[in-house]
């Protein structure tokens, strides 16, 4: 009997433990000395967007206030298909946490999509593969709930090679370009 007490004992410790270090390892809000309350909202709003996904590496306001710019820049990626749908979920993160936020200025939201590749002397780097923009005054009252509908509803769309060649992997899986036809289209006919 006393041997379980002893064992639940350190399980509880352990967890105790483990909690503690993650709460530890998250990132905290820092804000300069001296920063005023509009200063610390946008920093609040900056980091709420960086804290959805590692992924996403810069979230900054452009255009006074009115434009949101997002660099989403994963470390790696299994396959060009899983790199479009990574993105998608993500900026479908976005898209909710801005709802959510209530800010409400935003005229539009812009994706700097970059993708992991390797340069000169194997040093890993990034290179854009699309910019995506979407007019958030016709969308933040609509409900994108599957990454194909935030597909669909882009903007604008400037796609490099290595975008490309990842969104045709994406669009040959069996159904895709029946489900996101007009990004299909769009992003490969240039």
């Amino acid at each position: 009997m006393k041997l379980w007490r002893l064992f639940w004992i350190a399980a509880a410790i352990l967890i105790g433990y483990v909690g503690y270090q993650d709460f530890e390892n998250r990132p905290k809000v820092s804000y300069p000395e001296g920063a005023t309350a509009e200063e610390r909202q946008y920093i609040d709003r900056m980091f709420s967007y960086l804290s959805i996904k590692s992924s996403i590496s810069d979230a900054a306001e452009e255009w006074d206030g009115r434009r949101l710019v997002i660099t989403y820049n994963p470390k790696s990626v299994w396959s060009g298909a899983s790199w479009v749908e990574g993105f998608l979920s993500t900026a479908r993160q976005v898209f909710e946490t801005v709802r959510q936020d209530q800010h409400g200025l935003y005229q539009q939201i812009v994706f700097d999509v970059k993708m992991p590749v390797v340069g000169p002397g194997e040093q890993k780097t990034s290179a854009r593969g699309m910019l995506i923009g979407y007019d958030w005054s016709s969308l933040s009252s609509a409900k994108l709930s599957l990454n194909n509908e935030v597909a669909e509803s882009f903007s604008k769309l400037s796609v490099g090679r290595l975008g490309r060649e990842s969104i045709q992997e994406f669009c040959d899986k069996q159904g895709q370009v029946n489900e996101t036809p007009r990004f299909c289209m769009e992003a490969l006919a240039r």
